[in-house]
């Protein structure tokens, strides 16, 4: 059977057109995949003598996102989950299992809010890379990490090494690297594996 070559275009304009945010989303969820074994691998070095699900300190509650538009915020969200499910104020928010996007701030029966690591005045400890060079990550929309005690490389990995979070929690990767003027402490870019507003599905654990 013949098929004009117009009408085989066609229909695969359809397939992009109706199911372009399948794709796109099936594309975010690989990556964040790929970004969770990272960050497990992590954690299997940081602890060196158990799996890396060993810091991963509760059972996770699967929240989803509330849409943020037109606003666009970026700095808190809101999700579908409160207190009738489980969650309390200072849980740790992550895409996937392993990548920190915030923590609980506030909590109804039926939704919470979380503030994220792209409000401002967010700061806790890291560890950059594989030789685990210790700096502080400072929030914001363009989050960076500061007093970098060594030099560091675009590509690095960033881990949490915050008490209050479970350790070798992967927040991004160095964009780019500067001196300050006294040329004493490094400063970093970070991108992190995702944008909040293609997220909608995130995790809680104690």
């Amino acid at each position: 059977m013949f098929i004009p070559k117009h009408a085989l275009v066609a229909s695969a304009n359809f397939v992009r057109q109706y199911f372009k945010v399948d794709f796109y989303q099936e594309n975010i969820l690989l990556k964040l995949q790929n970004e969770n074994l990272k960050a497990q691998v992590q954690r299997i070095k940081e602890d060196g003598d158990g799996p890396a699900s060993a810091t991963v300190r509760g059972a996770q509650i699967e929240a989803k996102i509330f849409s943020t538009y037109p606003f666009n915020m970026k700095d808190t969200i809101t999700i579908n989950r409160g207190s009738a499910d489980g969650v309390e104020p200072m849980m740790i928010a992550t895409v996937s299992d392993s990548v920190l996007l915030g923590q609980v701030v506030s909590v109804e029966e039926r939704s919470s809010v979380v503030r994220t690591i792209f409000d401002s005045h967010w700061q806790l400890p890291v560890r950059i890379g594989s030789d685990a060079i210790n700096g502080l990550f400072e929030g914001g929309s363009d989050p960076k990490i500061t007093l970098v005690e060594k030099p560091v490389k675009v590509g690095d990995g960033v881990f949490s090494a915050a008490k209050e979070f479970p350790l070798g929690i992967k927040i991004g990767e160095v964009k780019e690297v500067k001196e300050d003027a006294s040329g004493i402490f490094k400063e970093a870019t970070i991108r992190t594996p995702y944008a909040v507003g293609d997220v909608q599905v995130i995790y809680l654990q104690k």
